[in-house]
């Protein structure tokens, strides 16, 4: 898959974007690991609270929920895949969801209220 420059609380990362609602279901399930420097972007054409499990997924994730205009608005960190069925939502809508690396928010010190930049394709 093709891999977007972006940035997150001004960190550079490698976003790999799942659009479509087909991209969305599967996001990083029965991926082996997500290597460093690398997202998954997820991209709703509305804001909700939409909600994230850990289906067949092999690997823990930090979870960033991000508003229309950037800013991060929740964070779940280290989710384990043994949370399944468990599903995370955010207190508030969102427009975009990523998830890293476990760890990423923490050791980068990212937290709520810090803005990202969508890649360049994904601006208006």
């Amino acid at each position: 898959p093709i891999r977007e420059p972006m940035m997150i609380a001004g960190i550079p990362v490698e976003a790999s974007i799942a659009k479509t609602q087909f991209e969305r279901a599967a996001g990083l399930s029965n991926t082996p690991l997500l290597p460093a420097g690398v997202v998954k972007l997820f991209v709703f054409e509305s804001d909700a609270r939409h909600g994230f499990w850990m289906k067949d997924m092999n690997y823990p994730i930090d979870i960033l929920w991000v508003d229309a205009t950037g800013v991060i608005v929740h964070i779940e960190t280290s989710v384990p895949p043994e949370s399944y069925p468990k599903s995370f939502t955010p207190p508030v809508p969102a427009r975009f969801v990523i998830e890293t690396q476990a760890g990423f928010t923490d050791r980068e010190g990212v937290a709520v209220g810090d803005l990202i930049t969508l890649p360049a394709s994904l601006r208006n």
